[in-house]
């Protein structure tokens, strides 16, 4: 065997194994990519444990208002925040017109869900979002009533929006 054949054969060898490891090393870093992508993708949305009833959601709430979204679009899905204009305070104080509620949390629906309908939101202000005002207990609660002909259902009765500013009067 000459020398320039037996160098072509090692060559050939090196390339074969240089190839090897390089679709080991592709298959490796496809299965990382594939790890990553399944434990981001499999935090999902978590239910409530308990949820807060009607005077209890008041009672925590910094806010409540009878509210309009005003940058309603049925074709925007889960908006991280929403704008709401201020009808009525019903508990809190505030100088703004409107302001913004956190809305969806990534795919999760834990703030304010609304459409341009009118609605009593209970709100507290965000600790993270200078601003910006969110549910109370992280959405397991009471968050929004809608408000047909002055009056929301709670728990299957009609009540008036006068009923339940005397509702909070009432609270400790």
């Amino acid at each position: 065997m000459t020398k320039k054949l037996k160098d072509m054969r090692i060559y050939k060898q090196n390339t074969n194994h240089v190839e090897k490891i390089e679709k080991l090393i592709c298959l490796m870093l496809t299965m990382l990519i594939a790890i990553a992508i399944m434990a981001t993708s499999a935090i999902a949305c978590q239910p409530c444990q308990s949820k807060l009833d009607f005077e209890q959601s008041l009672q925590q709430a910094d806010l409540v208002i009878v509210g309009k979204r005003i940058d309603y679009d049925p074709e925007e899905k889960m908006p991280s925040r929403i704008k709401v204009k201020i009808i009525k305070v019903l508990k809190g104080e505030i100088k703004e017109a409107q302001i913004e509620v956190k809305s969806w949390y990534g795919m999760c629906g834990y703030g304010i869900v609304v459409d341009d309908q009118i609605y009593v939101m209970i709100l507290i202000k965000s600790s993270e979002m200078q601003g910006v005002y969110t549910t109370v207990n992280t959405g397991c609660s009471v968050t929004q009533l809608l408000v047909k002909s002055n009056k929301v259902s709670v728990d299957g009765k009609n009540m008036s929006i006068e009923d339940i500013s005397k509702i909070i009067n009432t609270l400790p």
